[in-house]
């Protein structure tokens, strides 16, 4: 009976004890939730978008324990569920810097999660949420090897929500898209119609992998099919055959390649806030923009999605972008583009490769205008769109001294202001260290945690608000030595 109570009250603390172990990341924006036993993870909001009040404090997965969403590893043409009993974890979740890590290995190949969060690649705020996998094949012989990132989307309440691409438009049943039908951006709603939620997925990453193939369906059917997954034309996001309720997900799949011993495959994907779309709703046309917050002097692209409103067919369609002088085309990219016919409610989009030049206003107008022939008469439809800058650290650029050798008559180049930022990022670190050495001498001396809970809790913020500022330094400290380049330059 004494063995039998010990049990149960082992049971009830079970979820307490769960809980105590969990890992979080998060800022004004958004929030990942660790789960070191099985490396699942959670992504909410915290403030969400800024300019939406009813995002705020919102899941954006279906939030469960375990976590739902999941990856699969493909090894030799089957699937093996990162985290799962059919390998081992190598090193558990734990909490690294800005990232928290998790490695697991089955079959020799050994696996690490990592997840962080990053800028938006379209709000140019820390919103948004990075997961990547980085494989590496250390058996003896060559494997075959590939990846599938599952995000078991949920919005607030809303568990069956519908997904929208600028190439696809409104994606309501189960769809697969090719290598070569590959949005850059996915976007999910609460309501396609009015949202009080959205989230966005990024599929092309530059300078990484990109994925062969995306896939919207539901989430039992991701569950019960982890490697071959043959699509169901005009079947819904419900459950169970159509009868339960409506579960959507959202699959990214890298399909196998070879990897030799010791060669590696990293794949990622971003899950985040949704960026800003820019829609105009006309008599002919509606026509969607996405406008990206951008760098200034570098490349970015400015998709957009046109539809059919009308009731004609329209033959001759163009999107030609109008520009201010602070925006420039691309190498070979045209204003005009050439979108064809389109017959009623028909979805077509384009895109311009731009770049904007250095300029200190903090946003630049510039208007879209799509022209097409409707029952054989010429119908113009114009939207206004507006590009914001990504607003950085903000660096002072300091002088750099330079004094003349006398025995060589060399310059010599005073970098003492530079010498300065480092020694402070240094001893930030150290004071964090002191600090944490501190806490860990009082729950050693007392074995039980004596050390006072408000107190803690003002330790771990000072330590939080000096590694920030310890980030912030180490950012100023490549932009302080480009400065003192491009000086010397001079």
């Amino acid at each position: 009976m004494k063995k039998f109570g010990l049990i149960l009250i082992a049971i009830l603390l079970l979820p307490m004890l769960v809980n105590s172990a969990l890992i979080e990341l998060e800022n004004e924006y958004i929030k990942v939730i660790g789960y070191p036993d099985t490396a699942g993870f959670l992504i909410k909001t915290t403030g969400g978008d800024p300019k939406l009040d009813s995002d705020n404090d919102s899941f954006l997965v279906y939030e469960d324990y375990p976590p739902t969403s999941f990856s699969t590893i493909f090894i030799n043409g089957k699937g093996y569920k990162f985290g799962s009993e059919e390998g081992y974890f190598t090193s558990r979740m734990m909490k690294r810097g800005d990232a928290i890590l998790a490695t697991w290995t089955t079959f020799n190949i050994n696996v690490m999660q990592i997840i962080r969060i990053v800028n938006g690649p379209t709000t140019g705020k820390p919103d948004t949420v990075e997961i990547q996998y980085n494989i590496v094949n250390q058996g003896g012989n060559n494997n075959n090897v590939g990846a599938r990132i599952m995000i078991d989307t949920k919005l607030g309440k809303e568990d069956g929500v519908n997904f929208k691409t600028l190439k696809a438009g409104d994606i309501t049943e189960e769809t697969a898209l090719s290598k070569e039908q590959l949005p850059d951006y996915w976007f999910c709603y609460d309501d396609l119609t009015n949202p009080a939620i959205g989230a966005q997925g990024t599929i092309k990453i530059p300078d990484t992998v990109y994925p062969d193939k995306i896939i919207f369906s539901s989430w039992d059917r991701f569950k019960k099919n982890i490697f071959d997954f043959i699509i169901k034309p005009g079947k819904n996001f419900q459950r169970t055959g159509g009868i339960g309720k409506f579960d959507s997900a959202v699959a990214v799949l890298w399909n196998e390649r070879e990897l030799k011993p010791d060669e590696g495959l990293t794949v990622k994907t971003y899950y985040g806030v949704a960026g800003p779309i820019e829609v105009y709703k006309g008599k002919i046309f509606s026509i969607s923009l996405l406008v990206p917050v951008v760098e200034q002097e570098k490349p970015f692209r400015l998709s957009a999605e046109i539809k059919n409103i009308s009731p004609f067919e329209i033959k001759n369609v163009t999107a030609e972008i109008e520009l201010p002088e602070e925006l420039q085309l691309t190498v070979n990219e045209q204003k005009l583009k050439t979108v064809g016919d389109m017959v009623k409610a028909d979805t077509k989009d384009t895109f311009w490769s731009l770049i904007a030049k250095d300029t200190k206003k903090d946003h630049i107008e510039f208007k879209v205008k799509v022209t097409g022939m409707a029952n054989n008469k010429k119908a113009t439809e114009i939207i206004e769109g507006k590009i914001e800058f990504m607003k950085g650290p903000v660096i002072v650029r300091q002088e750099v001294k330079k004094t003349i050798d006398k025995k060589t008559g060399r310059f010599i180049y005073n970098f003492s202001w530079l010498n300065r930022i480092i020694k402070e990022v240094n001893e930030k670190k150290d004071t964090n260290n002191n600090k944490l050495d501190e806490i860990n001498k009082q729950l050693e001396k007392h074995k039980k945690a004596l050390y006072p809970k408000k107190k803690g809790k003002e330790d771990r913020n000072k330590i939080d608000n000096r590694k920030k500022r310890v980030e912030e330094l180490k950012k100023e400290i490549p932009e302080a030595a480009k400065s003192a380049i491009k000086y010397e330059e001079k």
